[in-house]
């Protein structure tokens, strides 16, 4: 909406109720030059804004950022209106220069390319760089974590619920989302991926310091790098030295989220097992291995990181919340003990069960699903799509998977009576798709 004001004067005599009528009506420039009327129209128009667009804040690990993310923190209007903090925690490492370099050598050669392409590339790339070094040292000196510490004790003091989200991609994926730094940095509408550091550590640093208790923590690395495995970096993030008291901050959480990315460390492992076993009032449960398993051949599958086969037992062996209504498992192998162990003891609270590319060790899906029929008496949504069985290969550390022994269901089903059917469904004919 447009706003048009003849006189500071003729917007002063409007009654409020009308002020915030227009207020609510606007877009997020047009509240924005409403600010710029009067002190009185300011109030009101800052009031609609922060309703609308500060529910989630997005900021990197650059010192502006951090800086605008404690002025938002710790505004009076915007900081109570705060329900999601993303932390982009992933960056060029300095090898991946060297990755590039090589990589692009053929290319460079080719004297028929364009000069100005090149240019332009080579100017992002240095940006992306510089600006990666500025986020290391932040880290590396303590800067970061101080900065971090002080927006979430700004929200502490709101006692709202709010829930933090560390990624590696520099894109959030809901909307609406006010990031705190891409319209001034450098390198603004480049996605820069991949990004091959990923530390949390001073966001977890953080939490201890303020004490801040999220109701929900996501850790989430979307590692989408076909490369040299050496080149991965994924930096630990370590528990070890944490208090009992800074361990505390864990307790709270309804809502746990781990996307563990190829390259995962056991020091990260045995640190996200501990977040894990903490939060013994978490709700919702969500947990995936960054593509297990690939694609052989057409509908083949194969699991080429064996060594990981042992991390998803981990995770659901630290498990400790006795009241999950929510569980998400994703491209993922599950032991069918550990699985049913888990559905049985959650039975009578569990409304929502998402797997998706699913490799079943020890049994049948079929069994596990006509069980879950029977046995979940509030389950109301499901999304079950790609399960397959995993099969070890006869003398080998190797897992296979052939076609998926269920197809599932091509989107959510929601409705008690709808997911009965679309189990019976996929009981009854596996390998077609339901469309319940």
């Amino acid at each position: 909406l447009a706003i048009r004001v003849a006189s500071d004067t003729s917007m002063e005599t409007l009654p409020s109720e009308l002020i915030e009528s227009i207020c609510n009506d606007s877009n997020r420039l047009g509240l924005m030059a409403l600010r710029l009327v009067s002190r009185r129209v300011s109030s009101l128009a800052t009031r609609s804004f922060s309703k609308r667009y500060i529910a989630t804040v997005s900021s990197s690990m650059t010192r502006p950022s951090l800086d605008r993310l404690v002025a938002v923190c710790e505004h009076p209007l915007f900081g109570p209106r705060i329900q999601k903090i993303h932390i982009v925690a992933g960056r060029i490492n300095p090898e991946f220069v060297e990755y590039l370099t090589y990589t692009t050598k053929d290319q460079t050669e080719d004297r028929e390319l364009a000069l100005e392409q090149h240019a332009d590339a080579k100017v992002v790339l240095q940006c992306a760089f510089n600006r990666s070094m500025k986020e290391s040292r932040m880290e590396t000196s303590g800067k970061a974590t101080d900065l971090l510490s002080r927006a979430f004790a700004a929200v502490k003091i709101y006692n709202t619920p709010v829930t933090l989200q560390v990624t590696s991609n520099p894109w959030a994926d809901w909307e609406p989302v006010r990031h705190l730094d891409w319209h001034r940095d450098d390198t603004s509408g480049f996605n820069l991926k991949p990004a091959l550091e990923f530390t949390i550590q001073p966001c977890l640093d953080a939490m201890a310091n303020s004490k801040m208790h999220f109701t929900g923590l996501n850790l989430l690395v979307n590692d989408d790098m076909d490369t040299l495995d050496e080149l991965v970096v994924f930096e630990s993030f370590d528990l070890e030295g944490y208090f009992e008291e800074d361990l505390s901050v864990f307790s709270g959480l309804k809502s746990v989220a781990f996307e563990a990315p190829e390259m995962l460390n056991p020091v990260a492992l045995d640190s996200m097992t501990r977040i894990f076993s903490l939060a013994k009032s978490a709700e919702t449960i969500s947990f995936a291995q960054d593509n297990l398993f690939e694609k052989v051949c057409g509908d083949r599958y194969r699991c080429f990181w064996p060594e990981r086969l042992d991390i998803s037992d981990k995770i659901l062996r630290s498990i400790q919340s006795d009241c999950i209504t929510a569980l998400e498992f994703k491209a993922m192998p599950i032991s069918k003990t550990l699985l049913s162990g888990l559905l049985n003891k959650h039975k009578n609270t569990l409304e929502s069960v998402v797997m998706w590319k699913i490799g079943l060790r020890e049994g049948s899906w079929i069994e596990v699903l006509s069980w879950m029929k029977h046995n979940l008496p509030c389950l109301k949504k499901i999304y079950l799509r790609d399960l397959f069985q995993a099969l070890r290969l006869r003398n080998s550390t190797l897992y296979t998977t052939h076609d998926p022994e269920i197809c599932g269901t091509i989107s959510s089903v929601i409705g008690k009576k709808k997911v009965q059917a679309a189990f019976q469904t996929m009981i009854e004919r596996p390998l077609l798709d339901s469309k319940v």
